[in-house]
């Protein structure tokens, strides 16, 4: 055997065992990717189902509080022209306040005017309204009360 093709020869060995390292580590980063790719999705479904569960449990905090709105109606007669004024009375009796309450009466009027209602214990008192506020009312406190008059 010459010395030159002993020289080739251990060159096309270490080439050949280069060749198939490099073989291996892709296969093996191949295989790290696939791995970490199946995580993410698992991650991902995992996370799904999350926000599924918290938007299910803020609607029924949403719609318990709702439960616990209060809405009753009644007319009384105006001073002009002996003509009905409807009187709509919003109790919020959840524990967080409301925001933009506003009463529509038929489809193209809203309330002529809207008044807090003094409470009494767990009773309204009528004859006692506050100052008017603005509309929409744009935060109904906690156990607070106010009455939508509708136009004549």
């Amino acid at each position: 055997m010459e010395p030159g093709d002993l020289a080739t020869w251990v060159g096309s060995s270490f080439a050949a065992i280069a060749a198939g390292a490099t073989l291996w580590t892709l296969k093996s980063q191949r295989d790290q990717i696939g791995e970490q790719r199946r995580f993410i999705g698992e991650q991902s479904a995992t996370l799904a189902l999350e926000r599924a569960e918290l938007r299910a449990a803020a609607e029924d905090r949403r719609t318990a509080q709702a439960r616990q709105i209060g809405m009753r109606t009644d007319h009384a007669g105006s001073g002009s022209e002996g003509r009905l004024i409807w009187l709509v009375d919003v109790l919020n009796d959840s524990d967080t306040a409301i925001r933009d309450v506003q009463v529509r009466f038929g489809t193209a009027h809203i309330a002529s005017s809207v008044h807090d209602v003094r409470m009494v214990g767990d009773l309204p008192l009528q004859t006692q309204l506050g100052g008017a506020r603005e509309q929409p009312v744009h935060t109904l406190g906690p156990g607070r009360m106010v009455q939508f008059r509708s136009p004549p």
